[in-house]
């Protein structure tokens, strides 16, 4: 990408969060398992959507988000911490079948919006030599519903900071209807 994620634009999404949760769904992005995004105002408002087979792809100039069902792999009955385990072995995992140092978690969190129950993972991993990213992965769950939300700011952000930017984006993601 081009730019990247700047500390500025994490406080501005997060000075909007407040003000989309409040807003209703409609000129909201479809999601899946009827799942939108509420992005008015934002810069997920005028990022470029990709659909993909089960799931949805935003770029944004700075950062992409992407959101998938995930009901398959982390039906209802898993308690949403024992699936932040399971993430931390498989990243461990593919890193290892790739011959590369596994991404280091940076802080697991579990928070609730108005719509959703949430866990994430925050990971910093080294691309190449003295190139480190960082990245969020949440489990979202309303309604017996799951998704994963992945935030990729494109450098290494400040831990705190980029939570916060993750939490905004929650902010954003709602049922569609009822929930």
């Amino acid at each position: 990408m081009s730019e990247h994620l700047r500390p500025a634009s994490l406080v501005a999404a997060l000075a909007f969060a407040p003000v989309m949760a409040m807003a209703g769904t409609s000129g909201c992005q479809p999601l899946p398992l009827d799942f939108v995004l509420c992005a008015q105002g934002t810069d997920w408002e005028t990022a470029e959507r990709e659909d993909l087979s089960d799931g949805v792809l935003f770029t944004s100039a700075r950062q992409w988000l992407e959101v998938f069902d995930m009901s398959e792999l982390f039906p209802a009955g898993i308690p949403l911490d024992a699936i932040l385990d399971q993430m931390e072995a498989e990243f461990a995992q593919e890193a290892k079948s790739h011959d590369v140092e596994a991404p280091l978690t940076v802080s697991r969190d579990r928070f609730s919006t108005d719509h959703l129950e949430i866990v994430s993972l925050t990971n910093r991993v080294a691309l190449e030599p003295g190139e480190v990213e960082s990245f969020v992965t949440m489990i979202a769950e309303a309604g017996g519903r799951r998704i994963s939300i992945s935030i990729d700011p494109g450098e290494d952000v400040d831990p705190e900071l980029l939570f916060a930017a993750t939490r905004a984006v929650a902010e954003l993601i709602r049922p569609a209807s009822g929930g």
